[in-house]
C-alpha cells in the first residue's frame, strides 16, 4: 500500500502545491498518488514473464 504522506496536491488556480494528509482538494486540483516500489516491481515482473512465455513458446515451436 501506499504512503499517505506522498501525496500530493496540485491547485488550478495558483499552481502551488501541498503535500500529506492534511492537503485541502478544490474543484479543478490535481492529484499526485506515486506509486509504491512494489507495485513498479510487480508490473515489469509481468511484462518480463510474458516475454519469457513468448521466447520459450518460439523455442518450443522450433524443435518439433
Amino acid at each position: 500500500m501506499g504512503n499517505i504522506n506522498k501525496i500530493r496536491i496540485i491547485h488550478f488556480d495558483d499552481k502551488t502545491e501541498e503535500k500529506g494528509p492534511d492537503a485541502t482538494v478544490r474543484p479543478g486540483d490535481t492529484i499526485i498518488v506515486p506509486q509504491t516500489f512494489r507495485k513498479k516491481f510487480l508490473e515489469y515482473l509481468q511484462i518480463v514473464t510474458s516475454v519469457a512465455s513468448v521466447v520459450l513458446a518460439y523455442i518450443a515451436a522450433q524443435n518439433r
